[in-house]
């Protein structure tokens, strides 16, 4: 992720608000690491969002017929 005005204030709103309710010192790592960890959950959660879109919208392939392409292009056998 590249660090621009927007995601550095979104950080220091986050850490504020975790030192807030902190019962005892946070160190920078850990505010870190749970920062990324909250980036990725949304990330994930987007794509399954929008995965489940797709679904919705009749964009999808069954996955058998999916197998079935790969292992013609992979030449692999049933």
């Amino acid at each position: 992720m590249t660090a621009t005005k927007e995601s550095v204030d979104r950080f220091y709103e986050f850490a504020r608000r975790k030192l807030e309710a902190a019962e005892a010192e946070v160190s920078w790592d850990e505010l870190l690491i749970e920062w990324q960890s909250d980036c990725d959950r949304d990330a994930t959660n987007r794509a399954i969002r929008e995965g489940l879109d797709d679904v919705d919208a009749g964009r999808h392939q069954p996955a058998t017929e999916v197998m079935q392409e790969l292992r013609s292009e992979f030449g692999f056998g049933e």
